[in-house]
């Protein structure tokens, strides 16, 4: 296993690595908004007692979910990032329903920052977070590595980790034994196994897919005003999936 001071040499070069990258990202249409909260140029957030960090539009829906089903007995202050302007919308929209039938949660949304590790240390310090929710496969080493130097609680929600991904976090294996969750809950025994061969067994369960939470039905719709009727018999049901991986098509076929 690899010494402290190795972990800490990987990580000043990561830190090289993002000061000269970031300039050229500022340049990305994508990234460009919100850059300054990317960078913390701008008004750096409060302290808070959850981070939740969801990477787009699927993870924030989900963050959405688990905040409904906080239950707290005092006030509570969220904390809740997203990498992109579609995740950062989803975060507002449901935020402002939640925190308004819920009076002792209060919440407040920022675009995640570039994972330099003298930017995340900035960032933990300041808003040292009791838990860090880490939804799917947002693994992070500069924010995990200030996360345990300032001792918060991390814990990755409906993990999921592909063949691809791991292969490529096992080119330094040591470094993630160092920087591992204090709790992960896989989808599927296979993505369990995976998070279980980067971090070992002992910090990894399995959880069901809270995307699968989250199906309802649609209400009825006029056959004159529906533009599929033509198409499908009035009395025909009709299931719509959207953003299918593989590896969730077992549950979707328990689901139909």
């Amino acid at each position: 296993m690899l010494s402290d001071l190795a972990v800490k040499s990987a990580l000043l070069l990561y830190n090289m690595g993002w000061k000269l990258a970031i300039p050229i990202l500022q340049k990305n249409c994508r990234l460009a908004e919100g850059f300054k909260q990317r960078t913390l140029q701008y008004k750096i957030p409060p302290a808070a007692d959850i981070w939740i960090q969801s990477a787009s539009a699927g993870e924030s829906y989900l963050a959405a979910a688990l905040l409904k089903n906080l239950k707290p007995f005092r006030n509570i202050r969220i904390f809740l990032t997203t990498n992109t302007a579609q995740g950062m919308e989803i975060l507002n929209h449901e935020i402002d329903k939640i925190t308004q039938n819920y009076g002792n949660i209060s919440a407040y949304t920022a675009y995640f920052p570039f994972d330099s590790p003298s930017i995340m240390d900035v960032i933990i310090k300041n808003i040292h977070p009791k838990v860090m929710i880490l939804l799917e496969s947002e693994i992070w080493p500069g924010l995990i590595a200030a996360l345990k130097k300032y001792g918060c609680k991390i814990l990755v929600i409906n993990g999921r980790i592909t063949s691809r991904s791991l292969a490529r976090y096992l080119i330094c294996p040591s470094i993630w034994h160092k920087l591992k969750p204090d709790k992960i809950l896989a989808v599927s025994e296979d993505d369990a196994k995976r998070f279980a061969i980067l971090f070992g067994k002992e910090c990894v369960d399995i959880m069901s897919n809270m995307k699968f939470d989250r199906i309802g039905t649609a209400g009825r719709t006029s056959g004159k005003k529906n533009s599929l009727h033509k198409i499908f018999q009035g009395s025909s049901p009709i299931i719509v999936l959207g953003s299918v991986r593989r590896d969730e098509e077992p549950d979707v076929k328990k689901i139909i």
